[in-house]
């Protein structure tokens, strides 16, 4: 019951992180959009790639100082006993990044409608990650609870950029009537 209450202050020190990526991703949306209403050919698809490159580059190097950050401030603040969340907080901050960084990739998806993919990525990442965690908790205890979290979100952040990939590649062939090699190049 002890790992519990450790378990949570991990938790919640990860969702403040988690809380930034959210109000990102909530001022990215308009804009996503705009960018995603006025693509006009391959060229433009590859500079909007190249923003969302840039957007993610920001979100890693955020994570990371912002885990740096609380690995000085943790033994600071807290009493030995609790420092021990540090040993969850790495898995479930980059469970919440990967969480992050797959709402601003499906952006495409929402914003042209494939509803039954994203119902379907939430419906295979649910069970994803119930499979990992069962497992990994079974073998490491709550740090492979946390573990099964991140890899369930990491699966899902894989997944749903190949298939954003895949949406902007078929609306661009669909909208300029072009076979989908000359968009692939």
């Amino acid at each position: 019951m002890r790992d519990l209450g450790i378990y949570a202050l991990g938790a919640q020190l990860a969702r403040g992180f988690i809380s930034f990526c959210g109000a990102l991703n909530l001022a990215l949306q308009p804009w996503l959009y705009r960018q995603l209403g006025n693509l006009d050919g391959p060229d433009a698809i590859r500079t909007l790639v190249f923003k969302i490159a840039y957007i993610v580059t920001f979100l890693c190097i955020a994570a990371l100082l912002f885990y740096l950050a609380l690995s000085l401030a943790v033994p600071i603040y807290f009493t030995p006993r609790y420092q021990l969340a540090l040993v969850y907080f790495p898995w479930l901050m980059a469970a919440g990044l990967c969480e992050a960084l797959y709402a601003i990739v499906s952006g495409p998806q929402i914003f042209h409608l494939r509803k039954t993919i994203l119902s379907l990525s939430g419906i295979f990442n649910l069970l994803c990650t119930a499979v990992l965690v069962a497992i990994l908790a079974r073998n490491d205890g709550p740090v492979g609870a946390a573990m099964g979290m991140f890899f369930g979100r990491l699966i899902q952040l894989v997944l749903g950029t190949v298939m954003t990939g895949y949406t902007l590649i078929v609306n661009e062939t669909a909208r300029n009537s072009m076979p989908i090699s000359d968009t692939l190049k």
